[in-house]
């Protein structure tokens, strides 16, 4: 999602320490929502055409991520919101309103033990409380290698409950629609629901690469920009000015035990 060699990832210890750590959030939380994003792909690659036979540690870990990604999405609008001060680019503004179901979603679950009992009360359609994961899977026959690239011949929509429904006439499905989207093979458009909500998983994380990316070229050069004139002004070489932070350490401590 954010290249090794973003700067992003290396962001000059004579930077602003607020924006710095509003930053690093943003980054960790797109290494967070890649990590989950990973693990969906992973199962239901591995498990294939046998998703059937999906055990409960891989059912429970869909959810997981699934939650994960909407979590995590949540954090990214709201980071992006008071690192650019409310004032967002159009591109920046499209992803913080196409995601808004985020904030409603992660409300419903912080209140979890409430919304058992309405569940249990609601009339109508019916919604498993941790929701519904639905992808498009494409096995290998399925699609042919020609000149121009790949052609997809066809595919299956599979559709995951978290649970056993809610015990009434109509239980809510999601369907992954396949038309007119760019699909991965084997895998891709993982689509989530719950609490009469939709949420495009893939979207949000192509989405929020992409804001991400556009970001991280404009923070670069405006800091080259600041950092030359600072340079210009102190006499203190760029490669000082810009060197990162200290961060992303790991500590070792070994023990010898006395017999």
């Amino acid at each position: 999602m954010l290249p090794a060699d973003s700067i992003l990832r290396k962001l000059p210890a004579t930077a602003n320490l607020e924006q710095r750590i509003r930053l690093e959030a943003l980054v960790f939380v797109a290494d967070t929502i890649s990590h989950a994003f990973r693990g969906l792909r992973e199962i239901t690659t591995r498990l294939g055409p046998k998703i059937t036979n999906l055990t409960f540690q891989d059912r429970a870990a869909l959810f997981s991520h699934a939650w994960t990604i909407i979590d995590q999405v949540h954090a990214a609008r709201l980071l992006l919101r008071s690192h650019l001060r409310g004032k967002f680019g159009p591109n920046q503004k499209a992803f913080f309103d196409k995601y808004a179901a985020v904030h409603t979603l992660r409300n419903k679950m912080d209140h979890l033990n409430q919304n058992i009992a309405n569940a249990a009360k609601q009339k109508g359609i019916a919604w498993p409380l941790f929701g519904v994961l639905s992808y498009f899977f494409v096995e290998s026959h399925q699609c042919v290698q020609t000149e121009v690239g790949l052609s997809i011949k066809g595919g299956t929509i599979i559709t995951i409950t978290s649970g056993i429904p809610i015990q009434r006439p109509n239980t809510a499905l999601v369907l992954a629609n396949p038309a007119g989207r760019a699909i991965q093979v084997p895998v891709s458009l993982f689509t989530f629901g719950a609490f009469g909500m939709t949420f495009d998983i893939d979207g949000a994380a192509i989405d929020f690469a992409a804001v991400l990316n556009f970001a991280s070229q404009n923070i670069d050069r405006k800091l080259r920009e600041q950092v030359a004139k600072t340079a210009k002004e102190t006499g203190i070489a760029v490669d000082t000015l810009m060197a990162p932070a200290l961060a992303n350490l790991v500590f070792e401590m070994d023990f010898i035990f006395d017999e």
